[in-house]
């Protein structure tokens, strides 16, 4: 309950159920508005003759708040029809027996959980929740519980790799492995798919809005990669879903083009809780139909594939011009042989950076001024990091994903 600071608690709702209180309580947000910390002493007692409440289709069925680039939450609602169409996809991708074992690996703040609770329960199967002390490491825990299936994110992978942990045929248990999040690396992918050979590698693609994920692909290689990245293309949509590429002024753009990725069909957020302006804007409707701006660059290739290419907010000015960070990331993983690597605009000002600075995880590859040299004889001289710092590891939030902004604030307190 500490994270609930007067500032959060203007963008919540004015009930909150916090069943482990054993007594209510009220906070007061910045903006004058009450909000009621439920706690066990509301909760109804048991009653056998209690029906079940009928729920409608545009009946919110969750809420998960994300936080953008202002730091501000964002409750993304997410209806019954939304999650229901999600499920029965990936029902109808992953045919889960009874007999199934998946491991449990996100909290139920990250939608990741939505898979793991209802998709695997719907079919009886059974969900094993990993040790917090094991989630950045969970080999051990597939191999001890016979796991045949597995939802997290590719650093997980490739923490795991750098233990040592995944040696060919070491997790012959898994028949399912997704993963998501985070733009999955082909090397990650393969030593993924050699640790586990009875395994399907798939890698899926798709914002909170979109409920979970949305566009996907199956790993076989090298050919699933995206030209010139290194990671594995997200693929096509799934069922019922589309997938758009526009410009900057919302018009539609041909295949081969690269613009913002756009998504549409049932598994769209109704809005964001509390903000109907920031909905309009995020939720536009083009063309007759209600469309997701993810903010994301990509583009669509001739046979129809997306492919990824970061963040347009991670599109940064370097001395004026303009740099993906994820472009030098993938040279980064190159030379060095790892996919631990991350790059971040350091120092800014008004917008714009000074440089780029560069982190490498593990003692894996090459060091020294060489390398440099080599990155510059594949970038221009503005895409070069000013410096490139080996550290014992990346930092990860609390979903297991690379912590970029953490790496700007220690920049900022002089610690490297």
């Amino acid at each position: 309950m500490a994270a609930l600071s007067k500032r959060v608690l203007s963008y919540c709702p004015k009930l909150i159920l916090a069943p482990e209180l054993a007594t209510s309580s009220v906070m007061h947000a910045d903006n004058g508005m009450s909000v009621t910390l439920a706690g066990k002493d509301v909760l109804p007692a048991f009653d056998v003759h209690d029906a079940p409440v009928p729920v409608k289709p545009d009946h919110v069925v969750y809420i998960i708040y994300t936080s953008g680039t202002t730091g501000i939450p964002k409750g993304v609602m997410i209806p019954a029809n939304g999650t229901a169409h999600y499920i029965a996809s990936m029902q109808a991708r992953y045919p889960l027996q009874p007999s199934d074992r998946f491991a449990g690996m996100t909290e139920i703040t990250f939608d990741l959980s939505v898979f793991d609770m209802f998709v695997v329960w719907s079919k009886g199967a059974s969900l094993l929740i990993v040790p917090a002390s094991q989630l950045m490491a969970p080999a051990g825990f597939v191999q001890r519980q016979n796991c045949t299936g597995i939802f997290t994110v590719p650093s997980v992978v490739s923490s795991m790799h750098r233990m040592k942990m995944l040696p060919s045929g070491s997790l012959p248990s898994l028949r399912y492995s997704l993963l998501a999040g985070e733009p999955l690396p082909v090397f990650t992918a393969s030593i993924w798919k050699q640790a586990a050979p009875n395994s399907v590698v798939d890698d899926l693609f798709g914002p909170t809005e979109a409920t979970v994920v949305c566009i996907g692909q199956r790993f076989t290689g090298p050919e699933n990669a995206t030209p010139n990245r290194d990671v594995v293309a997200i693929g096509t949509p799934l069922m019922g879903m589309e997938a758009a590429i526009v410009d900057s002024s919302l018009e539609f753009l041909p295949d081969g083009q690269q613009g913002e990725l756009l998504l549409a069909g049932p598994q769209l957020s109704t809005g964001y809780f509390g903000a109907e302006d920031l909905s309009r804007v995020s939720f536009p409707i083009l063309r007759g139909k209600r469309w997701y701006r993810t903010g994301d660059l990509a583009y669509r290739d001739s046979s129809g594939t997306f492919h990824h290419l970061g963040r347009i907010d991670n599109q940064i000015k370097v001395r004026g011009q303009r740099v993906e960070l994820e472009e030098v990331e993938s040279y980064l993983r190159e030379i060095y042989g790892t996919d631990a690597v991350a790059a971040v605009a350091w120092p800014v000002d008004h917008g714009s950076a000074d440089g780029i600075v560069a982190f490498v995880s593990g003692q894996t590859g090459e060091d020294g001024p060489d390398v440099k040299s080599r990155i510059k004889s594949r970038l221009p001289s503005y895409m070069v990091p000013s410096s490139i710092h080996r550290v014992e590891s990346l930092p990860l939030n609390a979903h297991g994903k690379v912590n970029r902004k953490e790496l700007v604030t220690l920049l900022d307190e002089g610690k490297f």
